[in-house]
Formats: C-alpha cells, structure tokens, sequence
C-alpha cells in the first residue's frame, strides 16, 4: 500500500516537473505562433538589420528574402591564398529563412540561418590550391565559421579573406627562389666592400623598397653610381622571375658591358634616377650578396609562390649606327683616324610569364621596352685633293715661246680657274656634308639624353 501511494507521488511530482519545463522552454514560441500574426513583434527587433518591430511573420519572411536577394546582388566575398584571389560561389550558402523568422527572439538582433557543405567547401580550397588540404594542413571548421558569418548578418560588401589566417602552420621553410649573376667590370675592390657592409637586404610584406632611400639609411652614400648601377642589375635581374613590382628603373645610353640586354638599372644620385621595387606578399623576403669569383651574387630568399615565374625576352632588333666623316688637315693624304668607334643600337621586350600549380599559363605581362639608340661611328679624314703647283719656264725663250707660253698660261689660267671652282664647289658639298652628319650627330644625341631620362614601363 505504502509503495503504491509512494508511486503516485513520484508520478505527480514528475508531471508537475516536466510541465513547467516544457511551458518555459516553449511556452514563448507558442506565444508567438498562436498571437504574434495579429500583434507583430516587439519594439526593437531586428534579423539582419531588418527591424521587423510591429510585423508578423509573414511580413518579416517577405523582408528578409528581399534583404537575402539584395545582398546576394551586391555582395562578393574574395578568398586569397598567397598571389592567387577566387571570388567565393554564394550559391554556396544555404540560408534557412523560414526557420529563421519563426525562431526570432523578441526585443534583441537576430541573424540569419544559414550553413554550408564541408565536403564542397574542401573540394573549392582544393581547387585554391592542393596545399590548402594536403595532410589536414588546414583549419576548414574556422573558416566555416567567419564565411557563416559574413551570410548571416547579411551585409553588403567586397569581402576578403586570407586563407594563409586558417593555415595550421603558417611557418614555411625559406627556399631560393631566384639568383643572378652580374659582371664587377672594374669596381671590383669596392663592392667587396659593399658586399661586406651589406650583405642582406630585408624586404617587408607589402612594401616598397628604394635603393638610395636605403642606401642613405644605412651609411651608404660613399658608394659611386656605377657600383649602385650594378647592385642594381643584379637586384632586377633577381626579382624579374617573381611577383614583385617594379615601381622605377633608368637606363643607360648605350648598354653597359656589366648588364645583359633586358636587365640592365641604372642609378644616379644627382640626377636623381633611383630603383624601386614592390613586394605585394604577405611574406617577408630577403635579398643575399655575395662575391663569387670576382662577380656579384645575390639571391631571393623566402616562402615559396603558388606560381612559377618565367621572364621572356622577344622582338630583339639591332639598329646599325651611321658614319659620319670629319675633315682633318692635319692629317697626311688619305690618312684617315677614327674618333668614335660608335655602338649599335638595340631593342628588346622583356615580359614575365607566370603558370599555376598544374603548368597552365595564368598570365603574360609585359614589364618593359628596352631601347638604347645607336652611337654614330665618327671618321677624321685628310683633305681629298693635293694643290697644284705651276713652275715658271726659262727667261731666255724666245717671242714665239714667250707668245706659246702666253697661250699654255691662258689655257693653264683657265683650267685653274675650273679646277678653283671645282675645289670650291666640292669644298661647299664637303661642308654640307659634314654640316648633315652634324645635324644627325646631334639628333642621335637628343635621342640619347631622351633614352636616358626616360623610366621603364
């Protein structure tokens, strides 16, 4: 009797229990389902910045699709890993409005719904790029969390995201990824002692580096400009097969025997002709110089790219210089002495291929135009014709030789006065000649100093 009785307490206290568990958990929801289509909701409530004070839920259903088709028109959130940038598919997203309405809480902001497919959300970062999901190298549960949060507050916008962020380890092993080698020339000795004052030059994420900035910086001004000219060269020449940018660079009038054709940069501190360059990754790199038999060595050091780096040279001309003649009387007959050897003239393009992860070309640029204008060859020459000399005949010849000599002397007169015009007429070409090569000397000049003031495009 006392077991039965004892039962039936239990069994009314539990009922009793779950009834005013059940009556605050869902009690409110009730509320809403069964009166708040005729009240509306309370003041200040919002979902997705939608305030939906005063609606039901229909009206608040028609809202917030309203709002979901908007932002999905001007919204675009950009994934970057490294130097690649996708834009993220926002089908992707699976947004559960309904659910979202009718779990609104009264009086406070509320989001959205939504969700996303993991195993698509794995397959899109493989396609980013096969780091991203090579031995669980990645955290896919965090960057689930901020794309869910970006949908469900639904807020216009450009969204990035950098996905190195979710990287477990973001430590990548420095690896070399590009070297060069340029001639010392005859400034041996002084970039020895460059190369022991400077051995490295650190380049910061996102940053542009000046080569006399720095220079100045660290105690560098003693330094001449072809010893900079050629720290330069070897500088460009190592981050030609890269991302970087390349933000100012000069060239000489005629290419230096130090520089190859195409990556040549010349510095020149009156003139103010510096070398800048652009570092767009999130990574820090360094450039290392060394000497190595008598040459200057420097390599690019740092994280790997995602791409591969090709530097394309194309469209090469010569342009054969021009002679020019000078006259020299100095000089014996037909002696003849060269004052300018001259140089060719050339052009070359220099452009930067860069293929993805499977060897696919993603892009070719052009990075610049090459052009050094042709040196005229300049030739000293003596005077072409020799002056005649005319020898008087013998006093003692007689009338008739005196009469023939009055005769030849006419005759003579008068061939020398052809020949005098002659001279003359062919002095006047000589100096219009020689007044021409002026002139073209002087263009090719002009052209020179334009050449050389002018900065790569």
């Amino acid at each position: 009797m006392k077991n039965i009785q004892a039962a039936k307490l239990f069994a009314a206290i539990l009922f009793a229990t779950s009834f005013i568990f059940s009556f605050s958990q869902f009690g409110t929801k009730a509320y809403s389902n069964l009166f708040q289509s005729n009240d509306g909701y309370e003041e200040h409530t919002t979902i997705a910045g939608i305030d939906v004070s005063g609606m039901n839920q229909q009206e608040a259903l028609s809202a917030l699709s309203e709002k979901q088709s908007e932002w999905e028109k001007n919204t675009t959130i950009q994934l970057k890993y490294k130097e690649k940038t996708v834009d993220f598919d926002l089908s992707q997203f699976a947004f559960q409005l309904k659910d979202s309405v009718a779990s609104i809480k009264q009086g406070v902001d509320n989001n959205v719904i939504v969700s996303l497919d993991l195993q698509e959300m794995e397959s899109f970062l493989t396609s980013v790029s096969a780091e991203l999901t090579t031995d669980n190298a990645f955290y896919l549960s965090r960057l689930n969390d901020s794309l869910v949060g970006m949908a469900a507050s639904l807020q216009s916008g450009n969204q990035l995201i950098d996905l190195n962020e979710y990287r477990i380890s973001k430590d990548e092993k420095t690896a070399k990824l590009s070297e060069a080698t340029v001639d010392t020339d005859d400034q041996k000795n002084s970039l020895k002692k460059w190369v022991k004052q400077f051995p490295t030059i650190t380049i910061k994420p996102q940053t542009t580096i000046s080569l006399l900035e720095w220079m100045k910086e660290n105690n560098g001004d003693a330094y001449s400009d072809k010893v900079l000219s050629i720290v330069a060269t070897a500088v460009h020449t190592s981050i030609l097969p890269t991302n970087f940018t390349i933000s100012e660079r000069y060239l000489s009038n005629t290419l230096p025997a130090f520089a190859e054709l195409g990556y040549e940069a010349k510095v020149n501190k009156k003139q103010n002709m510096d070398y800048r360059f652009y570092n767009p990754n999130e990574e820090t790199y360094t450039l290392s110089f060394e000497m190595v038999n008598n040459k200057l060595y420097v390599s690019l050091n740092g994280a790997k790219f995602l791409y591969d780096y090709k530097v394309l040279l194309s469209d090469k001309e010569t342009f054969t210089p021009k002679t020019v003649l000078q006259f020299d009387p100095s000089l014996s007959l037909n002696e003849t002495r060269v004052v300018e050897e001259g140089a060719d003239g050339l052009y070359i393009k220099v452009y930067r291929e860069s293929k993805n992860e499977n060897g696919e070309i993603v892009k070719k640029e052009l990075i610049s135009e090459d052009f050094y204008a042709p040196v005229n060859k300049a030739i000293a020459h003596s005077l072409l014709v020799e002056e005649d000399v005319t020898i008087d005949s013998d006093e003692t010849s007689t009338e008739e030789e005196s009469a023939s000599n009055a005769t030849t002397d006419s005759d003579s007169e008068a061939s020398e006065t052809d020949e005098s015009a002659a001279d003359t007429e062919e002095s006047t070409d000589k100096s219009t000649d020689t007044t021409d090569a002026d002139k073209t000397t002087t263009t090719t000049n002009n052209t020179e100093e334009t050449a050389d003031s002018g900065t790569t495009k």
